[in-house]
């Protein structure tokens, strides 16, 4: 199974687009569970989705990369990759730990 992140984007001017990760074995599976998770007919939403890594979740929050992640935390790549499958919300609290501490530095 992959991470998916799909994009929420509404034909209303009244509802900012927002993003949900969702676990699925294809992209068209992560839609569907959408979908139906959200109870919304794809009429209605422009739904976008692309597969989502550890490096780009990273990337998203403004760190450099993973390498850089796991400079911060001393933890191997591959753990953190592992993390980002298996134990997710770890993985955003850790992301959110090296971005305070990014800040703290500037």
């Amino acid at each position: 199974m992959k991470t998916y992140k799909i994009t929420f984007i509404t034909n209303s001017e009244q509802k900012q687009p927002f993003t949900h990760l969702f676990k699925a074995e294809s992209a068209r599976d992560a839609r569907a569970m959408a979908r139906l998770h959200y109870q919304w007919s794809s009429s209605s939403y422009l739904i976008q989705g692309g597969e989502m890594t550890a490096s780009k979740r990273a990337k998203e929050l403004g760190l450099k990369s993973l390498a850089q992640v796991s400079e911060l935390t001393g933890q191997s790549p591959q753990t953190l990759i592992n993390w980002f499958n298996d134990k997710p919300e770890l993985f955003n609290i850790v992301l959110l730990g090296c971005v305070m501490q990014k800040i703290k530095e500037v």
